[in-house]
């Protein structure tokens, strides 16, 4: 298994190259844009004052007591690039792994392998996973480089730290109801239909901020990754990892046991 695991991963490598380029362009022009100079930062303050408290919660998950360079940096960069959009790809590749053989005829020959479909599964889940780790050290790396080259140094710390790490077991949670809904949802839907329920998870969960429908936020898996308050304040919930490392469990072992079981028309 761990051999497919990392054959899987080798088909992957282009992908971990052009998202870290892609995440350190943007890394950059944002810790740019924030610079050193104060008069700049209290334009942006001002700026975001005037902004309507649900489009700061749309793209900053909260609002922010202060416009620092972590909120900031959440704001521009983590957000909806990070968190959404990446999020959103990762699921697309998750419900990938399950329907690309029937969709890519390959589905004889992967499964010719000397591998269950349950190990096949978690294999590439494994190498999505590594997948993950890897543009989790670029983004890291590309944040800490970009932040001392210009003198953002509130963006060399622990926070920033806490913030990626935290960030692991969403993505993750991503893949995996990917590859849960590859399971149960016609070859052609299950990609596009995974990738927008990342999108439509954020809105709904960020959208009832606050409001009467604030009890369905609980029932989003980004309600359970609160970046902005990581980012600004350093608190981590053991709670939230717990709730995510779990769903990534069970959406998992939900995927192998009917991937196991279905009947594959290839």
């Amino acid at each position: 298994m761990l051999n497919y695991a990392r054959f899987d991963f080798r088909l992957r490598r282009r992908a971990l190259l052009g998202w870290s380029l892609v995440l350190s362009v943007i890394i950059a022009l944002t810790v740019w844009s924030w610079g050193e100079e104060e008069e700049l930062q209290r334009l942006y303050e001002e700026l975001f004052k005037q902004f309507p408290e649900e489009l700061m919660k749309l793209f900053g998950k909260g609002v922010p007591e202060v416009l620092g360079a972590e909120a900031f940096y959440v704001l521009n960069y983590f957000a909806w690039i990070y968190i959404v959009i990446l999020g959103a790809y990762l699921a697309f590749v998750g419900a990938g792994a399950v329907v690309d053989d029937l969709l890519e005829r390959t589905g004889p020959l992967n499964l010719s392998l000397p591998l269950s479909r349950r190990d096949l599964l978690l294999a590439r889940f494994l190498s999505i996973a590594v997948l993950v780790l890897g543009l989790t050290v670029a983004s890291l790396l590309a944040t800490f480089l970009f932040a001392a080259l210009m003198g953002v140094e509130e963006l060399i710390g622990r926070n920033i730290v806490l913030l990626h790490l935290h960030a692991i077991p969403y993505l993750l949670l991503c893949v995996s109801v990917g590859m849960l809904l590859g399971t149960v949802l016609p070859p052609a839907l299950a990609k596009p239909v995974s990738a927008g329920l990342v999108v439509l998870d954020y809105v709904m969960d960020t959208m009832s901020m606050g409001t009467a429908l604030e009890p369905l936020g609980y029932l989003t898996a980004s309600r359970y990754f609160p970046a902005l308050e990581i980012a600004t304040k350093g608190t981590v919930s053991a709670l939230d990892l717990g709730v995510l490392s779990a769903l990534v469990a069970i959406a998992l072992f939900l995927a192998m046991l009917i991937y196991e079981g279905k009947d594959m028309p290839i």
